[in-house]
């Protein structure tokens, strides 16, 4: 009995929290950025609420392949309406799966805070675990903006694009190709030589 009650009272809590003006309070964006393969994809057209309101924009993307990742984002506008400081957040996850209304799950890979309010706008970016992105495997994988619209009215543009670079060589490759293309300019040179000597005889 006392089990049944407990298991109501959960449920109840649940509802009140989903339909509390709190959590109506937070506009939730879902985009699909579809397949990025070695390319720079943008974000859909996506704005702040306005207001002082809570948001989360999710823009979900696969891998075909293993590549490196980057994602960045900006919002430029009168300084009252940007993000206030330290309450915008980047982030690219992994994509496991999907709550309700089809919100994106995942872990973690990388997350950066949105820079402060300023004239030239502001700015985040993730994917810097290497000078190329971080590197993930083929898969699912989203980006998330939150944070809080500034106190102003306006609805500003929330700017940014998810970039996939193909496997790049390692510095090893890097140093084979160097000592096969100084190969190649020394057995050019001997050829030169060869030739000139060839016609100085000639002579």
């Amino acid at each position: 009995m006392n089990t049944n009650i407990l298991v109501k009272s959960l449920a109840i809590f649940g509802v009140a929290i989903l339909c509390s003006p709190a959590a109506r309070a937070t506009t939730i964006t879902v985009e699909n950025l579809g397949s990025v393969l070695n390319d720079s994809v943008s974000f859909p057209n996506t704005k702040t609420p306005g207001s002082g309101k809570t948001f989360e924009d999710f823009f979900e993307f696969t891998l075909p392949t293993a590549e490196y990742i980057t994602a960045s984002m900006s919002i430029s506008g009168p300084i009252g309406d940007q993000i206030p400081a330290g309450t915008g957040e980047l982030a690219l996850s992994t994509w496991s799966n999907a709550l309700l209304p089809g919100i994106p799950v995942g872990s973690v890979i990388e997350e950066a805070t949105v820079s402060a309010p300023s004239l030239g706008g502001q700015t985040a970016v993730v994917g810097t675990f290497t000078p190329f992105g971080d590197f993930e495997e083929a898969g699912s994988y989203f980006v998330e903006v939150s944070g809080t619209s500034g106190l102003g009215s306006l609805r500003l543009a929330v700017d940014g694009n998810v970039t996939a670079l193909g496997a790049v060589p390692e510095p090893a490759t890097w140093t084979m190709f160097g000592i096969g293309f100084a190969g190649l300019a020394a057995v050019g040179l001997s050829k030169r030589r060869g030739n000139r000597e060839s016609a100085r005889y000639a002579l």
